[in-house]
């Protein structure tokens, strides 16, 4: 390495991913019965114990054929927890089997879960989502934490993710409509939104890599903000994820000022309906993979015609 050349990081085994499939883009995943082919519960039916048995193999089955479709299109995947929990421990089992498969595919995971833990309550978030170990617990690379509980929430894992290659996304702005009744207050003369942020750039100075970017990166839905390139300007050493692309999380003209000149710090990540389009569009139930694969390439093309990763 040469003298000052910036460390490599966690948030830059990211960036790299992203740059090696020449797209910030990332495939949710939220099963729904809503959107599960009814052939998949049908054949999980034919040899489960119960119902709930039926619906855990049906969810599994169709997320696996998602993400191997669009494995070799994108660099990274995002779990949402609550959609798997609604069925019980099953749910959260077929959560960890499925994270496994991602890893084998050379996903960069990350894990929705919006975690406000503070204190000693920090290590067992770390033990389950980030551990480094071998033990048979989420094998994540990453988690989103509530920003809103004050640096307690995140500090502790700064340093924990230098040593282990981990990342965190600490949720500074959510696109969700009400976001305005607390987040878009004035604090003194800032947003309060901006009061988070500030302390996240703050506190992950020391952790920032090669591409310029900290361990403690921000959950920002810009939705609901227009301000997006004051953002960009104002935390130069964030990575941005942007939530439900294509969803609340608007379109790519109101995201690429997020990222920088060279087409890098942010991550855009599908609606969690994605892989039910299949249905949205009317066909055939048993291509629902392939159609999931086709909005997928929709959505790169239409990114790319915005913003160039280099």
């Amino acid at each position: 390495m040469a003298k000052n050349e910036p460390m490599t990081m966690p948030m830059d085994t990211l960036q790299d991913a992203i740059r090696a499939k020449k797209t910030p883009l990332a495939l949710t995943l939220a099963p729904s019965l809503s959107y599960i082919p009814p052939y998949l519960l049908t054949q999980n039916r034919e040899t489960a114990e119960n119902e709930t048995a039926a619906v855990a193999g049906a969810y599994y089955d169709f997320c696996l054929a998602v993400l191997g479709k669009a494995a070799d299109v994108v660099p990274a995947v995002i779990f949402r927890p609550s959609a798997f929990e609604a069925i019980g421990w099953r749910g959260s089992q077929v959560m960890y089997r499925l994270m496994v498969k991602a890893k084998e595919l050379g996903y960069y995971i990350i894990c929705d879960a919006v975690k406000s833990d503070v204190s000693d309550h920090t290590s067992f978030v770390k033990s389950a989502y980030l551990d480094s170990n071998g033990l048979d617990t989420y094998p994540c690379d990453c988690i989103t934490l509530n920003g809103y509980v004050g640096s307690d929430g995140f500090k502790p894992y700064i340093d924990y993710c230098i040593v282990n290659n981990k990342t965190v996304f600490v949720v500074v702005k959510s696109a969700n409509p009400s976001t305005r009744e607390f987040q878009e207050l004035i604090t003194g003369d800032r947003y309060t939104y901006t009061v988070i942020g500030d302390l996240c750039q703050r506190h992950a100075k020391k952790s920032v890599g090669r591409w310029g970017f900290s361990v403690v990166g921000s959950v920002f839905g810009p939705a609901y903000s227009k301000n997006m390139a004051e953002m960009r300007k104002r935390y130069p050493d964030t990575f941005f994820l942007i939530p439900e692309f294509g969803g609340q999380g608007g379109k790519i003209f109101e995201v690429a000022a997020a990222f920088n000149k060279y087409g890098h710090g942010a991550l855009v990540a599908c609606q969690a309906d994605l892989p039910g389009a299949w249905q949205k569009y009317g066909k055939d139930q048993f291509d629902f993979a392939d159609i999931a694969l086709e909005e997928i390439n929709r959505m790169k093309a239409d990114i790319r015609s915005m913003v160039q990763v280099l």
